[in-house]
């Protein structure tokens, strides 16, 4: 089906009936910015739209990442290694900047509005396990955004004396403001905009409420896990990345945009997040210290299967654990301090 909305005709697909009856429709794969690899977001005006920009039915759901072989999820029976938490192999691009909208067919309505920044440690996370239609059911406009993850949104760049960082941040920032800017034609309220995350997404959503820029793109918060995470020294993020540089006989950004998707996400201990002067001005431990951040309605949570990818062995002997019942407990705390 397609709908006329102010920003242009849009396709999408009846998913559901609301609380009074109407329909909820999903409109999935609306571009909100354009970048090159390792390069800032650019937000895209509704002046830019072209038709061919909304009637993407397939959509490109996520950012490459990698996707645990089928045999792995029978021999582990781990949740998070099941089929549908896995990225969708044929919609994975680098050209990703979407948002996702679930919203009743009432679009001259101001209804609340949820944005949803996903979870999965910084480097994985889909739409198929996100689907939002459940949340757009209850009289709400539900928003997910695709931005790059893993070294393609998180991996600090040296070049030329120029830092380039945060990427993965500019782009949810990026696409808060177009969420601020365009909601309303979705039947959305720009002034009652609640942020929400999960794990990765959590902290992700703690950040943008301590930046000056996005906290004026949202008017509540909502935390499911996620912490402040310790950011890494500059010194320290340019060695890893010199090391990244050597160990794949590559001289600097030119040839590191030429690398291909699949040797891009082989590369480790690339990502860290840095005091860069862009996004991040300071530790934002510091500004909660100093109570230096906005008064809104904040809700925080945990989840209940948060960490439990721990139980396998590929995570629990990183941690110098040979057996899961082997004092699990106390080296987790022990790190932890």
């Amino acid at each position: 089906m397609i709908l006329q909305t102010k920003i242009g005709k849009v396709y999408t697909d009846v998913v559901g009936k609301d609380f009074q009856g109407d329909n909820v429709y999903s409109i999935l794969s609306v571009p909100y910015a354009r970048a090159e690899r390792f390069e800032y977001p650019k937000l895209i005006s509704s002046e830019e739209y072209s038709e061919d920009d909304f009637l993407n039915r397939e959509g490109s759901f996520c950012f490459p990442q990698k996707k645990y072989p089928l045999k792995l999820n029978i021999f582990m029976k781990h949740h998070m290694l099941r089929p549908e938490f896995q990225p969708l192999k044929d919609v994975q691009t680098e050209n990703a900047f979407v948002v996702n909208i679930w919203a009743s067919d009432k679009f001259t309505e101001k209804k609340p509005v949820v944005v949803f920044l996903h979870g999965g440690g910084e480097g994985s996370g889909t739409v198929p396990i996100y689907m939002m239609n459940h949340i757009a059911e209850q009289g709400i406009v539900a928003v997910t955004i695709t931005y790059r993850i893993g070294n393609f949104g998180y991996m600090p760049i040296f070049d030329n004396g120029e830092i380039r960082s945060s990427l993965a941040y500019l782009d949810q920032q990026t696409a808060l403001a177009w969420i601020h800017n365009n909601i309303s034609s979705f039947g959305g309220d720009n002034t009652n905009i609640t942020l929400m995350g999960n794990c990765g997404g959590a902290v992700a959503a703690l950040y943008h409420y301590l930046n000056s820029v996005s906290n004026k793109l949202f008017h509540k918060l909502i935390l499911c896990a996620g912490n402040v995470p310790i950011l890494s020294e500059i010194y320290f993020a340019k060695n890893q990345y010199k090391k990244i540089l050597s160990k794949n006989h590559l001289t600097g950004l030119k040839e590191l945009k030429k690398l291909s998707v699949k040797d891009l996400l082989k590369i480790k201990g690339g990502q860290n997040d840095i005091i860069d002067g862009k996004f991040f001005t300071e530790h934002p431990m510091n500004l909660l210290k100093r109570g230096e951040f906005p008064s809104m309605p904040v809700l925080i949570g945990t989840n209940k299967d948060e960490f439990s990818m721990i139980e396998l062995p590929m995570y629990y002997k990183t941690l110098g654990i040979t057996k899961k019942k082997e004092h699990l407990k106390e080296i987790l705390l022990t790190n932890c301090k």
